[in-house]
């Protein structure tokens, strides 16, 4: 695998731009929320993020929110996107914005 910012400044100009791509995984009183994000800026002190997706899931029990949980709800976030950007993808119009919600 080639680590994006290492091919970056070649890939930019030529045929390909590359959209750097992360979740941030979270939870609140009210559920879990999963945020698809295009990286703007990443250093050691952390990375900024533009959030081009959210998906939403109410907790499935009482219990305290584990690890397994935490992978299963963010791996139904990125399905949820997979779909949308399909959809987009296969669109005949353009979307209205280019930052759209699922």
């Amino acid at each position: 695998m080639i680590a994006w910012d290492e091919k970056w400044h070649t890939l930019r100009h030529g045929d390909v731009y590359p959209l750097p791509l992360a979740t941030d995984t979270g939870w609140g009183a009210d559920g879990w929320r999963v945020d698809v994000v295009v990286l703007t800026d990443v250093s050691d002190e952390g990375y900024s993020a533009v959030s081009v997706f959210t998906y939403r899931e109410p907790y499935a029990d009482d219990r305290a929110p584990d690890d397994a949980e935490a992978t299963r709800v963010t791996k139904a976030g990125l399905g949820a996107f997979a779909v949308r950007l399909r959809e987009v993808l296969a669109t005949e119009e353009k979307p209205k914005s280019a930052f759209w919600r699922g």
